[in-house]
């Protein structure tokens, strides 16, 4: 799980032209938690990439909650060099960056990274 809290962004960048879709699944705990686990709601967040600057595929969440991201899905059109990265406050730092040959996707899941 990649947790991201209210100063935190997960971004993305590709090497070479393309509009492929980056999705994210990921769910916030308040910092507070609920007596029912109501806060444990999945969501998703689905950005198109441009190919030429970073893009943010999962937003921050709101003040006093941590977003905990689950999932990642990166499946292109062609080949293409991908990388992942935390924006904290405007300091990245890299998680990966893959290169994958067409037909190839990248997932983040419980078992961390992997190229199918």
């Amino acid at each position: 799980m990649l947790p991201l809290n209210s100063t935190d962004t997960l971004e993305s960048f590709l090497s070479g032209a393309g509009t492929d879709k980056v999705i994210v699944i990921y769910y916030d705990v308040p910092d507070r938690q609920k007596d029912d686990n109501s806060e444990y709601k999945r969501n998703r967040q689905i950005t198109a990439s441009n190919g030429a600057t970073d893009i943010t595929c999962c937003d921050a969440p709101q003040q006093g909650y941590t977003r905990n991201i689950e999932e990642i899905y990166f499946n292109p059109t062609g080949a293409i060099t991908i990388t992942i990265q935390y924006d904290v406050s405007g300091a990245e730092s890299a998680f990966i960056t893959q290169t994958l040959a067409a037909n190839e996707t990248l997932i983040y899941d419980r078992g961390g990274w992997h190229v199918l």
